[in-house]
């Protein structure tokens, strides 16, 4: 009888143990969100209080920057661009090889006249660690000098806590993060050029 009781009050210890970990979990979701939440009503607050000053800079006559055209390769952090022709036009699998031509291959999906790519593999790839919140919709990918916060179906990313405009809106596929190629590998330090002969992307640090 004394073993049953024994056994049975270890399973409860287990049990209790086990939805303490669960929840934790949960609870480390809803404060990422938090957070990324409050950062985003800070920046719209930020916005609201400086539309006065961008209308008066309409009135006094002056002119929107006129948009410019930039390689699909390169990330300049500008709203004002123009879409570059990209190397290909259809989703699927590439081939990648890195300075010591080793290769491997990532999905490519093209969208927005964009290049997409998962991003927990382009961390894996270039050094980085990804996190994914997938109840939160969030991504944090990370290297030692840069910090990267994305939320999916925004066209947003927190750069080291100060917001970036993306070139496309970002989305999720089950439980991967779909991020614009050129702004993983250009935050992280590396720039992607495409072999046309070789019909694959090799890359470098910056």
């Amino acid at each position: 009888m004394i073993k049953k009781w024994i056994m049975a009050l270890s399973f409860i210890v287990l049990l209790g143990a086990m939805t303490s970990s669960l929840t934790l979990a949960d609870d480390d979701d809803d404060e990422y969100e938090y957070k990324y939440e409050k950062k985003e009503k800070k920046d719209k607050k930020y916005k609201k209080e400086h539309d006065d000053d961008d209308d008066e800079y309409e009135k006094r006559g002056y002119n929107a920057p006129i948009p410019t055209a930039t390689p699909w390769n390169i990330w300049t952090r500008d709203t004002q661009i123009i879409p570059a022709a990209l190397p290909f036009t259809a989703t699927g699998r590439v081939g990648v090889r890195d300075a010591n031509n080793h290769t491997e291959e990532i999905t490519v999906v093209v969208k927005e006249q964009e290049l997409f790519v998962d991003a927990n593999t382009m961390a894996t790839l270039l050094n980085a660690t990804a996190v994914i919140y997938p109840k939160s919709q969030l991504a944090e990918i990370k290297n030692n000098e840069v910090t990267l916060f994305f939320k999916s179906q925004t066209n947003v990313v927190y750069e080291n806590l100060q917001k970036q405009p993306l070139p496309a809106t970002t989305f999720m596929n089950g439980y991967k993060m779909y991020v614009p190629l050129r702004v993983i590998t250009n935050a992280l330090g590396y720039v992607f050029e495409w072999d046309a002969k070789a019909k694959q992307f090799y890359y470098y640090a910056l």
